[in-house]
């Protein structure tokens, strides 16, 4: 579904049926042709419409990527690796520190 939403995400799909999918189709440069094959056997013929972009699925993961590349990497080459500034990755690794705290704000 990644590759899905990265290549068609915010419009709609038209899915050709199996037999009519070449390695050149769009889809499968998107998905691979393997891929591609067994999604058109599922969904061959039907137009996928409002496909989203997963915007807040893939901020979560890369967030989470961040946290986890902290552990061997300085905030300067985290924003180099993740196309962010210094800040913003500061900012991610308090959020989520923050949304790991287990305790509770007793006055909130």
């Amino acid at each position: 579904m990644w590759k899905l939403w990265d290549a068609y995400g915010g419009g709609h799909l038209y899915v050709p049926r199996a037999a009519s999918l070449n390695r050149d189709h769009p889809l499968a440069h998107a998905l691979g042709l393997k891929d591609a094959l067994t999604f058109c056997d599922i969904y061959g013929g039907q137009t996928l419409t409002d496909i989203p972009l997963a915007s807040a699925a893939k901020r979560k993961l890369r967030n989470l990527a961040i946290v986890a590349d902290r552990a061997h990497m300085s905030p300067m080459a985290l924003g180099r690796k993740y196309h962010l500034t210094e800040r913003a990755v500061y900012l991610i690794l308090a959020a989520e520190q923050a949304d790991d705290d287990p305790n509770y704000d007793l006055f909130a």
